[in-house]
């Protein structure tokens, strides 16, 4: 697609054409003209950058070798031959030999497309590297969010009211208090005054009822 694509620019022009040689038994007759190939400068430029990367010969160099002269992007070989005939009541053409320009054409546009296939192929890597990059980046930057469980607040319990300030007795009535007790304590119990017999001779029996007896 890219080959056809670039012989589709090229512009061929003939000029000065001239019979070397008359018709022949065949009736095919030899001439020479001046030929011109223009050539895209791209086209030019990118074969020349394949030449100098592979250490070949530069293009002007090549066409001073083989007597094609440069004019821009024009390619002009003066001798060039060609064959003129007729065959099947119609004229026929047919370029003599291998002409150096058109070889020279050709390895032009042969460079010329692998300098773009290599470019393209260089972009798209570059291209899915920062695409590869990006989506890094992203990930890093923005992770995916985890849901959070959320704690109830506790409820704020009421206020309790401050009890009363304790009021201290004196220590004097607290030892008044103390020492009572204690003489109270320590007196002893006075015995319980007995009862009056009654002297009644008369009286067989007395009962006499006492309160701390167990019956």
């Amino acid at each position: 697609m890219w080959l056809a694509k670039k012989t589709n620019g090229v512009v061929i022009d003939v000029q000065n054409a001239a019979i070397l040689q008359q018709a022949n038994e065949n009736g095919m007759t030899t001439c020479q003209a001046s030929v011109s190939m223009t050539l895209p400068s791209e086209d030019l430029y990118q074969a020349s950058q394949v030449q100098a990367a592979n250490n070949q010969p530069s293009l002007q160099s090549r066409l001073a070798q083989d007597n094609i002269r440069i004019n821009n992007n024009m390619l002009v070989d003066d001798a060039f031959t060609y064959i003129v005939g007729t065959q099947g009541g119609q004229v026929r053409t047919r370029i003599a030999g291998q002409p150096a320009l058109i070889t020279v054409v050709a390895d032009v546009m042969a460079g010329s497309v692998f300098k773009t296939a290599m470019d393209e192929q260089r972009a798209q890597r570059a291209a899915e590297r920062r695409a590869t990059q990006n989506n890094d980046t992203t990930t890093q930057t923005a992770p995916i969010r985890q849901p959070r469980t959320v704690t109830p607040v506790e409820p704020i319990r009421p206020t309790e009211p401050t009890p009363p300030p304790t009021i201290n007795k004196p220590a004097e009535s607290q030892n008044s208090s103390t020492a009572n007790t204690q003489a109270a304590a320590a007196e002893p119990s006075k015995p319980a005054t007995p009862k009056a017999v009654p002297k009644d001779e008369t009286i067989d029996m007395v009962i006499i009822e006492d309160n701390s007896a167990t019956y």
